[in-house]
């Protein structure tokens, strides 16, 4: 299935070919394909899509071998389950509509939530876990567990994938950002169970064949904050990692909860809308994680963009 809401039929098949192999083309360039959208979107004539989609191919360099390609990895991606989205669909993370060209023109997603939670929050943080923090994380999404809300994670080792592998024990929604191709993700059978179920939903915003790489990390983490209206950051290490999901929410003036930011990221505890974790497992303040989501639940339903006055 292909989600898009200003094409469809055989314009839209043909269009999709094109854009993965613009967007192979440009190192996933998201300006140049925001760019194409936009003039489809906003287009005077809508009865000569197909010849217009060929001018712009044409105008990209985009030659035939190309074409192939994208459409061989359409077929390949499509057998195993995955779907595609367009920016503005009904289907594309209502979410990241505000960021325009920051979010992904396009996506591969996999699994459809029968849920959508009222609030996302992610949890993120090291790759690499002692058995407290691994507690701590566990214990958040028992919490978590009591709200109309969803898990938004990275699809890490560690950190993301206990919180998602715990979320989706509670029968919590999960949705996991990737910062690679679909091609190069191997789901455990949880979590593939889950998005058969409709608990989780995979998502990435790059081409099928794309490898891991930094770059994509980095814009991942934006991805998973730009989804979240809080977050729990488990030992944030550098700038580029958890600690920029944490950076851009209180950048927003939203809350965020983080463990052990003395340690690594230090300057955290600066910020009035951080509030550190406790290191004793046993005595998470639940009572302080209740009043804060719900600050942001009132906020969210007065349709309010305005800082939060959480005590």
């Amino acid at each position: 299935m292909i989600y898009c809401s200003f094409l469809k039929g055989t314009s839209l098949s043909f269009f999709a070919k094109f854009t993965i192999a613009l967007l192979n083309k440009t190192g996933n360039s998201w300006k140049s394909l925001h760019a194409v959208i936009a003039k489809l979107r906003h287009r005077q004539i809508v009865n000569d899509d197909e010849k217009e989609i060929f001018r712009l191919a044409n105008s990209y360099g985009i030659q035939e071998d190309e074409l192939w390609l994208a459409e061989n990895l359409i077929e390949r991606v499509q057998a195993d389950g995955w779907q595609i989205s367009f920016y503005s669909s009904d289907e594309y993370p209502q979410e990241w509509l505000q960021y325009g060209e920051k979010s992904p023109p396009l996506i591969f997603l996999k699994g459809n939530m029968k849920k959508k939670p009222f609030l996302w929050i992610a949890i993120v943080g090291t790759i690499q876990p002692d058995s407290t923090t691994s507690s701590l994380v566990k214990n958040t999404v028992e919490i978590l567990s009591k709200f109309d809300c969803g898990i938004v994670t990275g699809g890490a080792p560690g950190v993301d994938t206990i919180s998602a592998e715990t979320a989706i024990t509670q029968k919590i929604p999960v949705r996991i950002i990737l910062p690679m191709g679909s091609l190069h993700y191997a789901p455990m059978n949880i979590i593939l169970e889950a998005t058969e179920q409709g608990y989780c939903q995979i998502i990435s915003p790059w081409t099928p064949n794309s490898k891991w790489c930094k770059s994509q990390a980095v814009r991942r983490n934006l991805l998973i904050a730009y989804s979240a209206s809080t977050a729990f950051v488990f030992n944030p290490s550098h700038e580029g990692g958890s600690f920029r999901v944490a950076k851009n929410l209180f950048a927003r003036n939203l809350p965020v909860f983080v463990y052990m930011p003395e340690k690594y990221a230090w300057y955290l505890r600066y910020s009035k809308y951080i509030y550190p974790i406790s290191t004793d497992h046993q005595n998470l303040n639940t009572e302080r994680i209740e009043k804060v989501l719900d600050a942001l639940y009132h906020n969210l339903r007065q349709n309010s963009n305005s800082p939060l006055e959480l005590f």
